[in-house]
């Protein structure tokens, strides 16, 4: 997790970005060998809210994602769409 700073989009409440391996990858997908020898590791940027931030921290990021996927909102952690909903804790 990692902090952006304040009001990188005014109006807007993310404050900090998941960096995370690419969820329908494998670590080994997401990862481009050169010819050179040197390794590229893709990662995905989610946007956070606050409270998703502080949800990370308690329950772990699998916890997140999973309760992303009930409420409806896991493809929506993929774009940053300042209009989604908050992946909360309950109801």
């Amino acid at each position: 997790i990692v902090p952006i700073g304040p009001e990188p989009f005014p109006g807007v409440g993310f404050d900090h970005v998941l960096l995370h391996y690419p969820l329908l990858l494998d670590k080994e997908g997401g990862r481009l060998q050169m010819e050179d020898g040197r390794s590229i590791s893709f990662v995905g940027v989610i946007f956070l809210y606050p409270s998703e931030r502080q949800f990370i921290l308690k329950n772990g990021d699998r916890a997140f994602f999973e309760r992303a996927d009930e409420l409806g909102l896991f493809e929506d952690l993929f774009i940053l769409n300042p209009l989604r909903g908050v992946v909360h804790a309950s109801g």
